[in-house]
C-alpha cells in the first residue's frame, strides 16, 4: 500500500472513549509498598499470602481492590477503625462508606444533587459540596427560578428572578411607551404577552398615540389634531392633499381645483390617503375627444386644446369627418395614411398582394401608427419569414429565403423524402442520409442496453452504453471472530475490541449507514450481464456520496434504498468519472469474489468520515436473483426514461453475506496521538498526550469505574499479525513483536519472528493488523 494512502485510524479512540469512563478510587496510592520483600523470605505481590501479610492477590494488589500494594485488606466489615469508618468519604454529598464483602468499600446513600450540605448556600452536585450560584439550574433562596440559562427565553432572567409576576408593579409587563398599551403577565410562565396598541389619537405624555407610538402634538406629527383639517407628517407640502399648515390642498363643495381649457378636461378636487391620513388634492381630469365642441365660434377640441377649424383640413394632422387618418405630413402613398386622408389598404377583403415567395413570408394589410402611437394607419407589409429547411412547394425546403429543391448534403432534415440524418458521410450519417447507429445519440440501438444521449459515466448509462450497476451497503457489522469459509481468516483488530466497546461501536456504524452519512459503494465496470449469471471477470470500483435529498411524499431510510439516487464524492473519481481505487473481480455461480488490492474504507467514526486504508484486501458476496430497476419520472428513487433503458434489462438487486477484510499498517497508529480522553487517567495503564493510538492498542486499555468492583479490558493487549505485502522486510520477516518502555507504556522495540531485533522505523512499516467486516448492500443509483 502506497505511503501516501496510509492515514492513522482514529476510530480506535472512539472504541475507547465509548466505553471508557473516569476511574473513582478515592485514597488511591502505593499502599506504602514497593511490591518488594517483606524480610524474611517473604515477597508482598507474589500471590501467596505469608508471614505477617492479611492477602496477596499478586498483580491484582491494588488501592480499594480488596487488598492494597503492601498486602493488607482494604478495610475489614465491623472493624470499628478499619471497616465502614475507614471507608467513609467524610463529604454529606458522597454518601456514607460501607466496608462490603471481599474487603472492599463502597458508598451508599449520596445526597441528592441540590440538596443543602452547608452554609451560606452550599448544595450538593455530582457527588461534592459546592456553592449555589445562579445559572446552575438548581433553585435556591432566594431565587426565584434557574433554568440554567441566561436569556429571559424560560421566563427566568440572568439574575434568577422571574421576568415578570403580575403581583409586582415593577414586573408587571408595562410597556416603555404607553401607546403600545399594557401588556399581561402569564404567573404560570412568567412571560409577557404584548398589549393591544392604544387608539391613534389617544393622548399621551406630551403628545397623542400615533400606531402604538407617543408623538409630539402639532401639525408635522402624522396625528390630526383639534383644529387641523389633516396631517401627512414629514409628507405634508403643497399640492399634496394637505398643506404644511396642516390643511386640505383643495375643497370638494364648492370644487376649488382651476379649470382651465374646457377641452383639457379641468381638474377636481379628490380624496387622497398618505402615511394613513386623508387629504384632499386637485387631480386632473380626462381631455375631450378630438372634434367635440367646445365654447362658440364653431370651435372643436383637438388634442385637448379648444380651436377653430380651418378649410381643407386633411394634412392638418386632425382626424376630421369624413377621413379614415391624417398623419399632416407624412401622409404619403403606402406609408399607411395616403395623401387624401385613406388607408394605404383594406383588410377584408385583403387588398394586399401575395405573390411573394413562400420562404420570404407573405403579404398582408397590417396596422401601422406613428407619432408614438397616436396617428393610426394601414399598409401593405410582408410578415416573418418561414424558419430554414421549411417545407415549401414539391420536394421543397427554404434555404436564404428561397424555396429549393430538397437533397441529401443540403443541410435540412426531409423526413418526407427517407432522410434521418445531416450532413452525410460522417461517423453518424451515411451517404444517403441515414442514420448509423453509435453509443451517446439518444437511441437504443443494437446491443446498447441503454443510451441517455451522452458518453458520461455515473448517471445511470455509462459511456459505452450499459446499464450501471451499482450497490451500497446497508449494514456493515464488526466482524469480531471469524468463521469457517470465510475469506476473512483473521481479525486482529476486531479481536482487541471487547463486547461493551464493540456493542457502543456498532450502534454507532449502524446509525451512520440508516441516515446515510455511511455510504460504502462498489461501481461493477465493465459487467456485461447485471443479473450476474454465468462466470464475468470485470473491475470493481470503490466510492463515496451522500444521499440525494427525498421528494416530497418519500422518506430516506439507508439501510433500504433500492435504486435511490447518491451524488458521488468528487475526491473518489478521476476527470472521466471513474473511481480512483479498484480490485480485480470475477463473479462465478452468482458469487461475487474481489482482490487483493489496496483500498480506502470510510466509515462516519465520532460524527467524521475516518478514511482506513487497508492493503490485501478481499471482498466477497452473494448475488440475488435478477429484478427490473425502478423507474422515475424526475426524482429520485429509480432511472429516468431519459436513459432509455431495456425495458426487458433485469440486474441483481442485493448483495448478501459480504465480507471486507484486509491490513492496517501499523506506523499509521503509531502517527496518530492518543486523544486527551484517554491520557488523562481513562486507562488504569496511565497514556498521557506523548503516547500513540498504537500504545493503546499493544498494552491495552483496562478502566476501573468504580471503587470495589474489578477493573474490566476495553482494548486487548494485542499484536500485529500480519506482514504489509508492499513493504515486508528482508531475513526472517514477520510476525513481529513489539515491546514498551515501561515507564511510558510507549513502543520502544521491535523483533522479528527470530527474536533479533529490527529498526523499529522499518518494522512499524512492515508489521501490520488484520481487520475484518461484514455487509449486506443493495441496487442504487450513482450519480
Amino acid at each position: 500500500m502506497p505511503a501516501s494512502l496510509r492515514r492513522p485510524l482514529s476510530w480506535l479512540f472512539l472504541v475507547c472513549a465509548l466505553a471508557c469512563g473516569k476511574a473513582v478510587a478515592p485514597g488511591e496510592g502505593d499502599g506504602g509498598g514497593d511490591g518488594g520483600p517483606d524480610g524474611g523470605g517473604v515477597r508482598c505481590g507474589d500471590g501467596v499470602v505469608q508471614g505477617n501479610e492479611e492477602c496477596d492477590q499478586g498483580a491484582q494488589n491494588g488501592p480499594g481492590r480488596g487488598c492494597e500494594r503492601d498486602c493488607t485488606f482494604s478495610c475489614i466489615a465491623g472493624d470499628p477503625v478499619r471497616g465502614d469508618a475507614k471507608c467513609d468519604p467524610h463529604d454529606v454529598c458522597k454518601g456514607h462508606g460501607v466496608c462490603s464483602s471481599g474487603h472492599r468499600c463502597t458508598l451508599d446513600n449520596p445526597t441528592p444533587t441540590g440538596e443543602l450540605c452547608g452554609t451560606p448556600r452550599l448544595i450538593c452536585r455530582d457527588g461534592s459540596c459546592t456553592p449555589a450560584v445562579c445559572g446552575d439550574a438548581i433553585i435556591t433562596a432566594p431565587e426565584e427560578c434557574d433554568d440554567g440559562v441566561d436569556d429571559g427565553t424560560y421566563g427566568c432572567n440572568s439574575d434568577c428572578r422571574y421576568v415578570c409576576k403580575s403581583s409586582d408593579i415593577t414586573r408587571n409587563c408595562r410597556p416603555l411607551d404607553p401607546c403600545q398599551g399594557q401588556g399581561t403577565c402569564n404567573d404560570d410562565s412568567h412571560l409577557c404577552a404584548r398589549g393591544t396598541p392604544l387608539v391613534d389619537g389617544t393622548g399621551c405624555p406630551g403628545g397623542v398615540c400615533k400606531a402604538g407610538i407617543c408623538a409630539p402634538s402639532g401639525c408635522g406629527n402624522g396625528v390630526v389634531d383639534p383644529g387641523e383639517e389633516c396631517d401627512f407628517g414629514a409628507h405634508n407640502g403643497p399640492g399634496t392633499g394637505c398643506e404644511t399648515n396642516c390643511k386640505l390642498s383643495c375643497t370638494a363643495s364648492p370644487d376649488s381645483c382651476p379649470q382651465g381649457d374646457p377641452c383639457s378636461g379641468g381638474a377636481t378636487c379628490h380624496s387622497v390617503v398618505v402615511a394613513g391620513e386623508t387629504g384632499q388634492k386637485c387631480l386632473a381630469g380626462t381631455p375631450l375627444g378630438d372634434n367635440t365642441p367646445c365654447e362658440t365660434g364653431g370651435k372643436v377640441c383637438r388634442s385637448g386644446v379648444c380651436v377653430v377649424l380651418s378649410s381643407g383640413t386633411c394634412g392638418d394632422g386632425h382626424l376630421d369627418s369624413g377621413e379614415q387618418c391624417d398623419w399632416g405630413s407624412a401622409n404619403a402613398p403606402g406609408a399607411g395614411c395616403e395623401l387624401n386622408c385613406t388607408f394605404s389598404c383594406t383588410k377584408s377583403p385583403d387588398s394586399c398582394s401575395s405573390t411573394a415567395d413562400a420562404c420570404l413570408g407573405s403579404v398582408s394589410c397590417t396596422a401601422v401608427t406613428v407619432s408614438a402611437g397616436s396617428h393610426l394607419g394601414q399598409k401593405c407589409q410582408l410578415g416573418a419569414p418561414p424558419a430554414a429547411c421549411t417545407l415549401c412547394g414539391t420536394r421543397g425546403v427554404c434555404q436564404d429565403h428561397q424555396c429549393k429543391t430538397s437533397s441529401c448534403g443540403d443541410g435540412c432534415v426531409d423526413e418526407s423524402a427517407g432522410e434521418q440524418c445531416e450532413p452525410p458521410g460522417t461517423s453518424t450519417c451515411d451517404a444517403h442520409c441515414h442514420t448509423i447507429a453509435h453509443c451517446g445519440n439518444g437511441i437504443r440501438e443494437g446491443s446498447e442496453q441503454c443510451d441517455d444521449g451522452n458518453l458520461v459515466n455515473l448517471d445511470g448509462c455509462d459511456s459505452h452504453c450499459r446499464f450501471e450497476q451499482d450497490q451500497r451497503a446497508t449494514s456493515v457489522q464488526l466482524l469480531l471472530s471469524v468463521t469457517s469459509g470465510s475469506i476473512c481468516a483473521h481479525d486482529a483488530i476486531g479481536g482487541a475490541i471487547q463486547t461493551l466497546a464493540a456493542v457502543s461501536l456498532q450502534g454507532a456504524i449502524d446509525k451512520y449507514v440508516k441516515d446515510g452519512s455511511l455510504t460504502l459503494a462498489f461501481a461493477f465496470l465493465g459487467l456485461t450481464d447485471p443479473t450476474g449469471a454465468g462466470t464475468q471477470a470485470f473491475t470493481l470500483g470503490s466510492l463515496t456520496g451522500k444521499p440525494v435529498a427525498a421528494p416530497a411524499g418519500a422518506t430516506y431510510d439507508g439501510t433500504s434504498d433500492l435504486d435511490w439516487w447518491y451524488a458521488t464524492d468528487p475526491g473518489t473519481i478521476d476527470s472521466l468519472r471513474r473511481p480512483l481505487e479498484t480490485l480485480d473481480a470475477t463473479i462465478a455461480t452468482k458469487v461475487l469474489t474481489a482482490g487483493p488490492g489496496s483500498l480506502t474504507l470510510s466509515l462516519v467514526l465520532g460524527g467524521a468520515p475516518t478514511p482506513l486504508n487497508l492493503s490485501a484486501v478481499r471482498v466477497r458476496g452473494n448475488l440475488t436473483d435478477g429484478t427490473l430497476p425502478l423507474s422515475s419520472a424526475a426524482a429520485t428513487p429509480g432511472h429516468l426514461r431519459s436513459e432509455h433503458l431495456d425495458p426487458a434489462l433485469k440486474s441483481f438487486p442485493k448483495l448478501t453475506n459480504g465480507e471486507l477484510c484486509g491490513n492496517v499498517q501499523a506506523l499509521s497508529l503509531a502517527s496518530q496521538a492518543v486523544p486527551a480522553s484517554v491520557s488523562s487517567a481513562k486507562c488504569v495503564e496511565g497514556y498521557t498526550a506523548a503516547n500513540s493510538l498504537l500504545d493503546v492498542l499493544v498494552s491495552g486499555c483496562t478502566v476501573s469505574l468504580v471503587v470495589g468492583f474489578p477493573p474490566f479490558t476495553v482494548i486487548a493487549p494485542t499484536q500485529p499479525d500480519q506482514v504489509d505485502p508492499d513493504a515486508a522486510q528482508a531475513g526472517a520477516g514477520g510476525p513481529y513483536t513489539l515491546s514498551v518502555d515501561p515507564a511510558t507504556n510507549a513502543v520502544s522495540g521491535c523483533v522479528d519472528s527470530t527474536k533479533a531485533a529490527v529498526d523499529l522505523q522499518a518494522c512499524l512499516t512492515a508489521a501490520a493488523y488484520s481487520v475484518a467486516f461484514g455487509f449486506e448492500s443493495d441496487r442504487v443509483i450513482l450519480k
